[in-house]
């Protein structure tokens, strides 16, 4: 899913904002979630406002906002 993301300024009106979230240790384990050096994209539509504060408030944790691009067919690439 995160494998072509953009940052927030490249804005298209196909893509979907989400977070791309990386560890600084080898693994942490936050708001549900496992994270580890190579990091993990998450939706923002499946994250709770309380979810996105507490990833956004680790110092452990290094959180990009970014989009994803859809394909054709509606799935994240």
């Amino acid at each position: 899913m995160a494998s072509k993301r953009t940052t927030k300024t490249d804005d298209k009106s196909d893509d979907f904002e989400g977070l791309y979230v990386r560890s600084i240790p080898e693994r942490r384990c936050r708001a549900g979630f496992v994270f580890d050096r190579d990091g993990l994209g998450i939706a923002l539509d499946a994250l709770t406002a309380k979810q996105v504060a507490d990833l956004e408030a680790d110092p452990l944790l290094k959180v990009e906002r970014c989009s994803f691009p859809v394909d054709q067919d509606g799935a994240a690439e």
